[in-house]
């Protein structure tokens, strides 16, 4: 017994052969699809990374113009002549033109506050909160970016950024602008301000110091386990995890240079896989479709290359057996 394929009529040879062409095209549109994927889902990471290392970068101007503004009433001739008064009118008037800026204060020996714009002179005045900063910027005769603190005048919490009074090049206060968070957790509200995302400033010590959605609820909390783990690791990179509110998300994150601080911006995974499947429905959609529409064609145009062919094929029985056959024009 001779075992074989199942014999093929003539149209089923045409479907295969033509179908045999399609093969090499399906092939094609699958590998066309899997690039597709990829290059989206290079896009959607590098997007926020390109976004994080964009944000740090405007954090670090931000920090750079407060530093070079307490530089300059650092310079201030009522210090020399020691006229404290004097020196809260102008730290007042600075004051009044950044916006930003809840309070100024000068800081003797020890970090005890001499001037605070809150208080008239002449009030007795607590040392200041952020004692460790103010240390390093009399060791090192250079801007110091705090941590989150709360203010020791204000009893809320802070943001200062020191610089030393220098004179004859030795540090003989400190200059200290206090800023609140919200004006950090406001340039992070800007860049989500048309999407979904999650943005995230985290201080030196993990904590959250500004975030683009209901920051006051989170101010001071430390971060996820997994953003100060992805922070200790490298200066930039992805990361994903759960956000402090619940929220899955995949975020890029930058370290800024000037402050110690790192930026996170994430967006939600849903909203990333949903992209995925979306691209995935509509190119198998696509394929089922033309794959469909070429079984058709090929059937159409095998009935159309048979018929003819079946013709001759009777005509020639028909001869051999010696019936007449009609000519057919």
């Amino acid at each position: 017994m001779q075992l074989g394929f199942p014999r093929l009529t003539l149209r089923g040879h045409l479907l295969v052969l033509v179908l045999a062409a399609l093969v090499p095209m399906i092939a094609l549109g699958a590998v066309l699809t899997s690039w597709l994927v990829a290059e989206q889902r290079k896009a959607v990471t590098h997007g926020p990374q390109g976004t994080a290392e964009a944000l740090a970068l405007a954090v670090d101007r931000e920090i750079a113009a407060n530093i070079s503004a307490l530089e300059m009433l650092a310079t201030s001739p009522e210090i020399d002549r020691g006229d404290l008064v004097a020196f809260h009118d102008r730290a007042r008037l600075i004051l009044g033109k950044r916006s930003h800026w809840a309070n100024i204060a000068l800081e003797g020996e020890m970090g005890q506050i001499l001037v605070h714009t809150a208080r008239a002179p002449g009030t007795v005045l607590p040392r200041a909160a952020h004692l460790e900063a103010i240390e390093r910027v009399r060791e090192t005769r250079q801007p110091v970016v705090s941590d989150l603190v709360v203010g020791a005048v204000a009893g809320r919490p802070m943001i200062p950024i020191t610089v030393p009074v220098l004179r004859d090049g030795r540090p003989r206060y400190t200059l200290t602008a206090m800023i609140a968070p919200d004006s950090w957790s406001a340039m992070l509200a800007e860049i989500h301000r048309h999407s979904a995302g999650i943005s995230v400033a985290l201080d030196g010590k993990g904590r959250v110091l500004a975030r683009n959605r209901d920051p006051d609820a989170f101010l001071g909390r430390p971060g996820p386990d997994w953003l100060v783990a992805a922070r200790e690791s490298d200066d930039t990179g992805l990361a994903r995890g759960a956000a402090l509110d619940g929220q899955e998300v995949v975020a890029a994150f930058q370290a800024s240079r000037m402050s110690g601080w790192t930026l996170f911006i994430g967006a939600p995974r849903g909203e990333i896989e949903e992209r995925f499947a979306h691209t995935l429905a509509t190119a198998a959609g696509l394929g089922a479709v033309l794959l469909i529409a070429s079984f058709m064609f090929a059937a159409v145009a095998a009935r159309r290359i048979s018929r003819p062919l079946v013709a001759l094929e009777a005509a020639g029985s028909a001869l051999a057996s010696g019936v007449p056959v009609s000519p057919r024009t």
